[in-house]
């Protein structure tokens, strides 16, 4: 469905995501101010909305400093919500995600990115992105350093769990059990698993 000419700078993010709120009125996106070069850990998108019922107004929301043009931020409605969206972020040395409430306006932040949600939107499973950037530039986010960049699979990072009401985590495992399973065909996998270990 195309938009207003002027909207022409707003993209969506990864195929996925729910972009449509329950009634399919409120579409999400993300606004840049240039097109045709990589982000730096300097640009931000503004998080917004566009009503289709009303000319396609936008409404911004927020912003983020954590995304890139292949997976955007992971903006998305939260399932069976027709007031919560979440998206990633960076604060600082490391990566958070925000929900808002797009009707009463507040706001609340987890310590971790997500990559994915729950069909109940009650947790997500996440990864570190810096991972992702450091071995897949343009999958990741820029602006914070691998700190295992010299480990092919650290212990210390891997796949985790949190739950999206209290921000707890948990480790569902670390790359370094993959270590027996690694390809011979290729240095690097290349699926998700192969965005954060690389042989």
């Amino acid at each position: 469905m195309p938009l207003r000419k002027d909207l022409s700078t707003i993209g969506f993010g990864y195929y996925d995501k729910l972009q449509f709120d329950p009634t399919s009125r409120y579409a999400l996106g993300m606004q840049t101010d240039f097109e045709g070069r990589t982000p730096t850990e300097n640009d931000l998108v503004r998080i917004g909305m566009v009503d289709l019922k009303k000319g396609d107004q936008w409404t911004e929301l927020g912003e983020s400093r954590a995304w890139g043009w292949q997976q955007g931020c992971m903006l998305q409605w939260l399932p069976g919500s027709a007031s919560d969206i979440i998206w990633n972020d960076r604060e600082g040395d490391h990566f958070v995600s925000r929900i808002l409430n797009v009707k009463t306006g507040k706001q609340r932040t987890l310590p971790k990115a997500i990559y994915a949600l729950s069909p109940d939107g009650k947790w997500a499973i996440g990864t570190e992105f810096f991972r992702i950037q450091n071995l897949r530039p343009g999958y990741g986010y820029p602006g914070v350093a691998d700190p295992y960049a010299s480990v092919k699979a650290p212990k210390e990072i891997g796949l985790y769990t949190m739950n999206l009401q209290t921000g707890a985590t948990e480790m569902l495992f670390p790359w370094r059990i993959w270590q027996p399973f690694r390809t011979m065909a290729s240095p690097c996998w290349t699926t998700i698993i192969g965005s954060i270990i690389c042989w």
